[in-house]
Formats: structure tokens, sequence, C-alpha cells
């Protein structure tokens, strides 16, 4: 019997811009959390971080929280690009601006949701 596929993904890198870069893929849930505090918890607090969302399609509260305690660690130094319709909508009812309007997309325009 095979494991059954993740339904999260995450990965690290470098963007064009040379900052630590982090993309997310699938559906961030409760479940998602932890590993996603862990990823985010191993990259230097003081270094810039990207973090590309345009592939998550689903994120719950426990993300969100992972989030917000990453951007409140990071304080100017997290950047959202390219937020899925999902998180955009989920930024929006949680008034979190710089989650989902005004995140900007990959080329460093501005996010048109």
């Amino acid at each position: 019997m095979s494991a059954a596929a993740s339904p999260f993904s995450i990965g690290v890198g470098v963007s064009p811009t040379g900052a630590t870069q982090v993309s997310l893929r699938g559906e961030f849930d409760v479940a998602a959390a932890p590993d996603l505090r862990a990823a985010l918890g191993r990259i230097d607090s003081e270094a810039p971080l990207t973090l590309v969302m345009s592939e998550v399609t689903f994120c719950d509260a426990a993300t969100v929280g992972v989030l917000v305690d990453e951007r409140d660690r990071r304080v100017d130094r997290l950047r959202v690009v390219d937020p899925s319709a999902p998180v955009a909508r989920l930024a929006t009812i949680l008034d979190l601006a710089w989650l989902g309007d005004d995140a900007v997309n990959a080329d460093g325009s501005v996010a048109d949701r």
C-alpha cells in the first residue's frame, strides 16, 4: 500500500531579488501549519523572505496564524507575492491587506485582485 501524496508542499529557494523564497502549493490547514512553522523557523529571521502563494488552494486560520507570527518576527522583511484567489479572499475577510490586496506579483507589480 502506498502512502497518499501530501495535500501541500513547501519549496525553499532564492528569489530574483536574492531573498530567500518560500513557495507554497496546495491546501494549508491545521495539519500543514506545524510543517510551515518549522520550515519558516529554519530561515534566518533577519534575512528578507519572499512568500509565493499563487498555488495555495486552501488556507485556514491555523496557517494564517503562522503567517501573522512570521510577519511579526520579520517586521518589514516579509514580502508576499502572487496570492491566490482563496488567499486574497481570506485576507480581505480578515482585513490583512499585506497578505492579499497589498501583496505584489512576482514581477513586482501591484497585485490586482
